[in-house]
C-alpha cells in the first residue's frame, strides 16, 4: 500500500511541480570544464504507474486492489529490466557523462553520500581531482506510465530527472532544471518535458511484458533522452 502512494505522489508531482528554474548561462558560469558528477539519488525499483483505474471509484477497498496491481506490476517490469541487463544507477551515470562530454566536458564520477533520495547535497564533497563544478541529480521515478486504460492511453517508457549545477569553489546555483520524458499532464511549469517515442508504446501492460527486450529498450531510450536534454542545457 505505501509503495503504491509512494509511486502516485512521484508521478503528481511530475506533473504539477512548481520550483523556479535557474536556465545556465556559459559566460557567467566561466570558467566550467570540469563537473563533478555525484552519486545519484535513485529510487529502488521502477515504476509501472496507471494514473487513472477503474478501483479509484471504490473507496479504500479499490484503493488496496489498485495498490496490490501496481505492486505486481513494479515487480514484473524490476524483473524485465533486471533480465535485459538494465541497471539504473549504470544508465544514468553512464548517459549523463556521454551527454556531457558530448558538450565538451571532462566528466569526473564522484561518491558521495546522501541523507535523503528526495533532497539535493546541502555539503558537497572534496574530491581527489580539482572540478569547477557539481552536478547533483535526483531520479524520483522512471519506468513506464499510462494516463489511464484503453488503447487510447497507451502504456510508455517515463523518466524524471531533477538536476542542480553547483560551483564548486562557492556552492552558487548555476542551473536548477527538471526534466521529464512522458509527462502524463500539460500543466504550464518550468519543467522540460520529453515526448515519449512511440516505438515503444503498449496499448496494455501484458503487451508490455511480452515484448520485454523492446520495453527494457524503451526504459534506456527514455533515460538517454533525458540525460541528453542535461546535456543540452548546459551547452
Amino acid at each position: 500500500m505505501r509503495r503504491f502512494f509512494v509511486v502516485a505522489l512521484f508521478v503528481f508531482l511530475a506533473g504539477c511541480a512548481t520550483y523556479k528554474s535557474v536556465p545556465f548561462e556559459q559566460s557567467a558560469a566561466q570558467p566550467i570544464k570540469r563537473i563533478g558528477l555525484l552519486s545519484p539519488a535513485l529510487p529502488n525499483e521502477p515504476t509501472a504507474f496507471l494514473a487513472t483505474t477503474v478501483g479509484q471509484s471504490f473507496g479504500i477497498i479499490g484503493a488496496i486492489v489498485d495498490a496490490s496491481m501496481a505492486s505486481s506490476r513494479a515487480s514484473s517490469l524490476n524483473t524485465i529490466l533486471t533480465s535485459n541487463k538494465f541497471y539504473i544507477r549504470q544508465e544514468v551515470e553512464s548517459s549523463l557523462t556521454a551527454a556531457l562530454e558530448e558538450q565538451g566536458y571532462e566528466v569526473v564520477l564522484v561518491n558521495a553520500t546522501r541523507t535523503s533520495k528526495r533532497d539535493f547535497i546541502q555539503t558537497y564533497p572534496t574530491t581527489d581531482e580539482p572540478v569547477d563544478a557539481f552536478l547533483d541529480v535526483i531520479v524520483p521515478g522512471y519506468g513506464y506510465a499510462s494516463a489511464g486504460i484503453g488503447s487510447s492511453t497507451p502504456w510508455r517508457p517515463f523518466a524524471w530527472m531533477k538536476t542542480r549545477l553547483v560551483r564548486a569553489t562557492d556552492n552558487a546555483v548555476l542551473m536548477r532544471e527538471d526534466i521529464v520524458y512522458n509527462r502524463l499532464t500539460d500543466q504550464r511549469d518550468d519543467t522540460v518535458t520529453i515526448s515519449a517515442d512511440p516505438s515503444y508504446q503498449y496499448a496494455d501492460f501484458s503487451g508490455l511484458e511480452y515484448n520485454s527486450a523492446q520495453s527494457a529498450e524503451g526504459v534506456r531510450v527514455a533515460i538517454t533522452e533525458t540525460s541528453n536534454t542535461v546535456g543540452k542545457l548546459l551547452k
